[in-house]
C-alpha cells in the first residue's frame, strides 16, 4: 500500500482491519513520487491515470489556516489569502501534495509567500506551530485531531479542498480487495 496522505487515518483503519483479518500482512510505504503501478492500494490526492486502477473517494477535506492561538488570525472565523500577504509560512516540500495546493492558491492571489521553514515531515509543521514559528495551510480532518489545543484552524473564505482517493490496481490479491472495501466502510 502506497500512502501520499492520510497516513494516521490508514494506520488506525489497518490496525481495525488487523484485528478481524489477523493473517493478512501489509507492507507501507508513505510519500510522493512513486511508481503506481507497484502497488496493490495507493491512498491519494493526485489522479491516478490508468486504466488498471479502481478509485473511491476516501476524504474530502477543507485546506484552512492553522495559527497558534496568540496570533491575531486566531480571533478571527475566516480569513482571505490576500490578508495573509505579510506572515511567516511553515510548509512542506515542494513534492508535496499539499503544498501544490498551497503554491496554487498564492499564485492565484498574486501572493508570494514568505516560507520561514519548509521541510517534508508534516509533524515538523505542526511541532513548529505550537513554537509560535510561523502559521500554515492545513488539512481540517486528517490534521485536526493531530494538532495541540494551542493551534486554531480558521476558514479560508475562498473554501479550498483536498479530495484523497482510495484506488485498487485491477491485478490485487483478493485481500487486498477485502482490504478496499473494508476502508469505504470503516472511516
Amino acid at each position: 500500500i502506497l500512502i501520499n496522505n492520510n497516513g494516521h487515518i490508514i494506520t488506525r483503519i489497518i490496525s481495525e482491519f488487523k484485528s478481524k483479518y489477523p493473517d493478512v500482512a501489509f507492507i507501507m510505504d508513505f510519500g510522493e513520487g512513486r511508481n503506481y503501478s507497484d502497488y496493490d492500494i495507493v491512498i491519494t490526492d493526485s489522479i491516478i491515470k490508468s486504466s488498471d486502477f479502481e478509485s473511491k473517494s476516501f476524504i474530502n477535506e477543507e485546506i484552512m489556516l492553522a495559527v497558534h492561538k496568540t496570533n491575531p488570525f486566531s480571533k478571527r472565523k475566516q480569513v482571505s489569502i490576500s490578508m495573509l500577504a505579510g506572515e511567516k509560512f511553515l510548509s512542506l516540500n515542494k513534492n508535496h501534495s499539499l503544498r501544490k495546493i498551497s503554491d496554487d492558491l498564492f499564485s492565484k492571489a498574486g501572493i508570494n509567500p514568505d516560507i520561514a521553514i519548509e521541510c517534508d515531515d508534516p509533524q515538523c509543521i505542526r511541532d513548529y506551530l505550537e513554537m509560535k514559528t510561523g502559521v500554515s495551510l492545513v488539512p481540517s480532518v486528517s490534521w485536526s485531531k493531530l494538532l495541540g489545543s494551542d493551534i486554531v484552524l480558521i476558514k479560508i473564505n475562498q473554501g479550498i479542498y483536498r479530495n484523497t482517493k482510495a484506488y485498487i490496481n485491477s491485478k490485487s490479491p483478493s485481500a487486498a480487495k477485502i482490504f478496499f472495501k473494508y476502508i469505504h466502510n470503516h472511516h
